[in-house]
């Protein structure tokens, strides 16, 4: 499978071909292989990882086809500007360790596990700016920080069952209408949305479907006009939450000035009486 791998890999990845001492700028080129020859570690070249890149092309196929059926680690090369809905399909062996997330700018859709026994990890990807819808679907995920996010997605992180804090400070729209971003994300424990300048100014409906756990702390940095929505917005869904609303800028808020994060309100859930 020597070099079969490597022509498919450069086919796969959207360079020439050529032989094997070619200068590689676009591609895949397989570095290591496990006993049976396939390929276990890939320099890849490109600048985004498209759907089913390491799967022939089709997500459906038959997992017992790909060269890349035992790949566990993809060194990414060059900025990768996506990765694609099922751009990881067809790599059961692919851990979350295995793929250097700094270098990602957009997220389609993660597949690193999706069970109970999938590997966990502290999902850390410093250069995103967008999350599209069910971007980052994986219930491996314990923790998010996404420090230059600015757009976020539907669903972006609905069945992250064991995700425990996430931060995403530039982000200032969490949806207009349904969007389940954070649905069934049951062992969140902290949120923080927003900053100083960046302002949230809507959360659309279902973004806390699912998450009525105690102890949630969710964070935002907002205007003074925006506290009373976001509050409720907030609170509809995440029952038992504290919700802690700061100030992005110089506001006012019930005749009250405040400076830029200076908290406005701390709202506690209702106690039945």
């Amino acid at each position: 499978m020597t070099a079969k791998d490597v022509i498919l890999a450069r086919r796969l990845g959207g360079g020439s071909g050529g032989g094997g001492g070619d200068a590689i700028t676009d591609g895949i080129v397989v570095k290591e292989r496990d006993a049976d020859g396939y390929a276990t570690v890939v320099d890849f070249y490109g600048t985004s990882i498209r759907i089913a890149q390491f799967f022939g092309g089709n997500p459906y196929g038959a997992a017992d086809v790909t060269p890349f059926k035992h790949l566990v680690r993809i060194n990414t090369k060059n900025i990768v500007a996506s990765i694609d809905a099922y751009g990881l399909a067809g790599l059961p062996n692919l851990q979350p360790q295995g793929l250097d997330l700094s270098r990602i700018e957009r997220l389609s859709g993660m597949q690193f596990g999706t069970g109970s026994n999938s590997a966990e990890f502290a999902l850390i990807c410093p250069q995103c700016v967008e999350i599209t819808e069910s971007g980052c679907k994986s219930s491996g995920i314990t923790s998010a920080s996404f420090p230059e996010l600015t757009k976020i997605g539907n669903g972006a992180f609905s069945g992250c069952t064991r995700v425990k804090a996430i931060a995403i400070p530039k982000i200032t729209a969490l949806g207009l209408y349904t969007s389940t971003i954070f649905k069934n994300c049951k062992s969140l424990e902290t949120l923080d949305v927003g900053s100083i300048g960046h302002a949230v100014t809507s959360w659309g409906s279902g973004n806390f479907d699912g998450c009525t756990q105690s102890g949630l702390v969710v964070t935002l940095y907002t205007t003074g006009k925006k506290v009373d929505a976001l509050n409720a917005s907030v609170r509809d869904g995440a029952t038992n939450a504290t919700i802690i609303i700061k100030a992005a800028e110089d506001t006012t808020y019930n005749g009250a000035t405040y400076a830029a994060g200076d908290t406005i309100i701390t709202s506690t859930p209702e106690v039945a009486t």
